[in-house]
């Protein structure tokens, strides 16, 4: 209990459970590696960790594909773009669905365009959900199983660690003061020149 937020985890451990569940939702690799890590170290139980993640990618997946089919009705910059990214998976998507999601799960920037491209494409809710399942099940397993085995030698190096999550606070913090920055920099050097 030498952190902040694991302090916060033990004192209230549902608020753990639901941040792991809106973390699977926003950026799932981060989220599913911390709950291996959180499982490994006794602050969370495996069987509800389990199954928020699984509800959190089901649901992150879900939202993904349902965003696609309202796009298929729109000529936007954002279905371009899609289409620009899965579009060359389009045979992949319809014709081998599993093996294409499976895949793109573990290629970090593709999978949610995928997941849209499906949805625009009309995949069958059926031939999605006999996809996606055994494809989260797979992802699950293996990255979690990574988290809970390489959590075992962060063990060695807590005692570093104490005070990391504010630091990693200040450092996104400075990181944004100084996009603003730059980006205040670049918005009136191009405007001076125009």
């Amino acid at each position: 209990m030498k952190t902040l937020f694991l302090h916060y985890i033990s004192t209230y451990p549902f608020s753990g459970y639901f941040l792991l569940f809106l973390g699977m939702i926003i950026e799932g690799d981060i989220a599913l590696f911390a709950s291996g890590f959180l499982v490994h170290e006794g602050f969370m139980k495996t069987s509800w960790a389990l199954g928020v993640v699984l509800l959190g990618a089901l649901s992150s997946d879900v939202l993904w594909r349902s965003w696609g089919v309202r796009l298929r009705e729109k000529n936007n910059g954002l279905s371009g773009w899609v289409e620009r990214i899965a579009g060359p998976f389009d045979q992949q998507i319809l014709e081998h669905p599993l093996r294409t999601i499976l895949i793109t799960k573990f290629v970090y920037g593709i999978h949610r365009p995928i997941l849209l491209r499906s949805g625009m494409l009309n995949l069958s809710k059926k031939y999605f959900w006999r996809a996606d399942i055994p494809a989260l099940a797979i992802w699950i397993l293996v990255i979690g199983g990574i988290a809970y085995g390489a959590s075992s030698s962060l063990v060695l190096v807590k005692e570093y660690l104490k005070f990391g999550e504010i630091a990693l606070a200040c450092g996104l913090v400075l990181l944004i003061i100084i996009e603003r920055f730059l980006g205040g920099l670049m918005k009136k050097k191009f405007s001076d020149r125009n």
